[in-house]
């Protein structure tokens, strides 16, 4: 049972697991080889053996209130053509042209992209062209009022009642997979 937050070194390696239980075995590889180069050790060994029953609890299992796992939501679902898109980004960016991209999340994914295959990209000398500027301007063409773009702004009955269920929410998928663990 894990009472307290896990080291940096366990997060990473449960980060890499997680990623290729997702599918992402290429990228799981290329992280965990990275990480244990640079920390060939850590203090907490005994606790990888929990990682599976860390990641169905927390990514794969269904949940009761939605009947399916948090990887396999859709609008959740970071999937491999969103890893190809956020490469296109990252060239985008690093070419000094604004990305054509219409996800939040691609774009994101794009700037970690870039900034992980070429670091110094990121300080573009000409502020117009660097890839931090690209990438907001970018953000403020997709990033629309309300809580998602296809919804009006919502007053603050609405917003108080939309809290008060996300609190309702939260604290059962808490219990959940608090059980679970």
């Amino acid at each position: 049972m894990w009472d307290d937050y896990p080291t940096a070194a366990l997060r990473i390696l449960l980060c890499a697991t997680a990623l290729k239980v997702l599918g992402f075995e290429a990228e799981s590889l290329a992280l965990k080889t990275y990480w244990t180069v640079e920390f060939p050790e850590h203090a907490l060994l005994a606790f990888e053996s929990e990682f599976d029953a860390v990641i169905a609890s927390t990514l794969t299992k269904p949940l009761k209130l939605l009947n399916i796992g948090f990887a396999a939501i859709p609008d959740l679902k970071f999937t491999k053509d969103h890893l190809v898109e956020a490469k296109i980004t990252a060239e985008s960016l690093a070419n000094g042209s604004i990305p054509e991209t219409s996800s939040i999340r691609v774009l994101f994914a794009g700037i970690r992209v870039l900034f992980e295959s070429n670091p110094a990209a990121i300080l573009a000398s000409e502020i117009s062209k660097n890839p931090s500027t690209l990438l907001l301007k970018r953000f403020d063409q997709i990033a629309q009022p309300g809580t998602r773009d296809s919804e009006e702004a919502l007053d603050q009955d609405q917003l108080d009642a939309l809290s008060e269920q996300s609190k309702v929410w939260g604290r059962l998928l808490f219990e959940q997979r608090y059980d679970q663990v």
